[in-house]
């Protein structure tokens, strides 16, 4: 992983905001439930899939580089279930947010509720995996294919 990662998450993340601000208003695209979903929900079901300590491997084997081929297979199954959770956890938001605008189909403030929670829920789980699990993914792998080039990544 290169050593401005970090820049350019922020950079990423600032046109995302420039983007949202052009758009209407950053205020548009702050919903709480959204954010609840996707930063709350993936996270229990990835401590229950693997313990503390080989999620922490994980993010160490990205930015150290004395780590050996089986840390950094384990870090490319953590980032990749993490995510696949942020996508379920977008799928679940979308869903949720369809049966609650169905479910309160004559109440229009229910209806924007439903629909923030439908849309905003995979926007924020698409920019979580794009700054986060796409890039860190993909960094295992390339060490991985300079590392041991016969392996199947």
């Amino acid at each position: 992983m290169k050593r401005s990662y970090p820049l350019w998450i922020l950079v990423y993340l600032g046109i995302a905001a420039l983007a949202w601000v052009l758009a209407g208003g950053l205020s548009m695209y702050l919903d709480l439930p959204s954010l609840a979903v996707i930063l709350l929900l993936p996270l229990p079901l990835l401590v229950a899939t693997f313990p503390l300590r080989e999620i922490r491997n994980a993010f160490f084997c990205v930015f150290h580089h004395a780590v050996d081929g089986s840390e950094l297979r384990n870090a490319l199954v953590v980032f990749s279930t993490m995510e696949r959770l942020l996508l379920l956890a977008g799928l679940f938001g979308v869903i949720s947010g369809l049966i609650g605008i169905f479910s309160h189909i004559s109440s229009a403030e229910m209806i924007g509720r439903g629909i923030a929670l439908a849309l905003l829920t995979p926007l924020y789980a698409m920019v979580l995996m794009m700054a986060f699990t796409v890039p860190l993914r993909a960094a295992v792998r390339r060490r991985i294919a300079r590392e041991a080039p016969d392996e199947l990544v």
